[in-house]
């Protein structure tokens, strides 16, 4: 039990001298090599060190002999000697002559102004003025460019939001007609040539015969007129460019417009003697859709027509009906368009 007992403490165990002075003496010994270690340190540092600042002050006199020569020097060793001010800087006698003195000066309240009577007086300060973008210099830009562009280099101004507004103005007033509103009002000729259009289409005649005789004979010379009834958008871009002095006007647009086309057979015959409506009319609509319309070449521009399947034409207006529409896109390209260019030249 007494063993057992003994087992289960720490026995310390008490070091000699000799132990002591050898752990003090590797101490010290570690502590004088970390000391010496650190002075080599030291000095190795230290020579790096001059070998870099003699390296460095090598290569300063080489680049001051290579790149510095007697004017370059002469300048440099002023500057070392008076700095960077430039009112700290003595004239030469060559210098004063030509440029004067540089001094600076106090600016006082007392300086002359321009006298109200008309006597001796500096010169007026120096006033801005306006520049307008369309004002006109007598030798600047005499094309038509801004006042500013003197040297009449390229110039342009964005038209576009005006360009779309004008055009669908001008497209609104596309309009055909042909034919008379009062029958006796129709020429020979062309009385002549519905009569002569006209061919039995009934063998035996009779009273359906003569009744699809008169149907065509009047749609023949019935009244037809095209017109645009709305131009539902207009898109693309237009601009105003100057280029050298001389004027170009670009545009790139394209339009949507719906179209009717009325057939009136009344021949001047109202329904009514209250009513102002024709008798006898017939009313087609549809869509032009037009395109490519660009300053480049304006024979280039294409109109699409898309009609309303719902107004289609009866087989007797059919050809009138085309023929009108054909004469209302002859209309917008040959009036309408030349007239909205016209205007987009006047106007800018």
């Amino acid at each position: 039990a007494g063993g057992e007992e003994g087992a289960g403490e720490t026995t310390e165990f008490k070091r000699t001298p000799y132990e002591e002075w050898k752990k003090a003496r590797e101490e010290a010994g570690k502590k004088a090599k970390e000391a010496e270690e650190k002075r080599r340190e030291k000095a190795r540092e230290a020579e790096r060190e001059a070998t870099r600042r003699k390296a460095a002050a090598n290569k300063t006199e080489e680049k001051d002999e290579v790149e510095l020569d007697e004017e370059d020097a002469k300048l440099v060793s002023e500057i070392a000697k008076k700095g960077y001010c430039h009112f700290r800087r003595q004239q030469s006698d060559e210098e004063k002559e030509l440029i004067g003195s540089i001094a600076p000066q106090k600016i006082t309240d007392s300086a002359p102004v321009p006298a109200a009577g008309g006597g001796a007086s500096s010169p007026p300060p120096f006033a801005p003025e306006r520049l307008d973008s369309k004002a006109k210099q007598p030798g600047g830009g005499g094309g038509g460019g801004s006042a500013w562009n003197s040297g009449n280099t390229w110039e342009e101004s964005d038209c576009s939001e005006w360009a779309r507004g004008a055009l669908k103005r001008h497209l609104a007033s596309g309009r055909f007609n042909s034919g008379a509103e009062d029958v006796t009002k129709c020429s020979d000729e062309a009385l002549v040539a519905a009569v002569d259009a006209l061919k039995p289409t009934n063998s035996e005649g009779g009273e359906a015969g003569a009744l699809d005789q008169l149907s065509r004979l009047a749609a023949s010379l019935a009244r037809v007129e095209a017109k645009v009834g709305k131009v539902r958008k207009v898109d693309g871009d237009a601009s105003l460019a100057v280029v050298r002095g001389t004027k170009r006007y670009l545009f790139d647009l394209s339009a949507e417009i719906d179209y009717e086309v009325s057939v009136d057979e009344s021949f001047g015959m109202d329904e009514s003697a209250e009513s102002t409506e024709p008798a006898r009319q017939f009313v087609y609509k549809g869509k032009l859709f037009v395109s490519d319309l660009n300053s480049v070449d304006l024979r280039g521009v294409e109109i699409a027509n898309k009609p309303d399947p719902k107004k289609a034409p009866t087989p007797e207006h059919k050809a009138r009906v085309q023929g009108a529409i054909e004469g209302l896109k002859k209309d917008i390209l040959k009036r309408c368009v030349s007239s909205f260019q016209t205007e987009f030249m006047t106007k800018f």
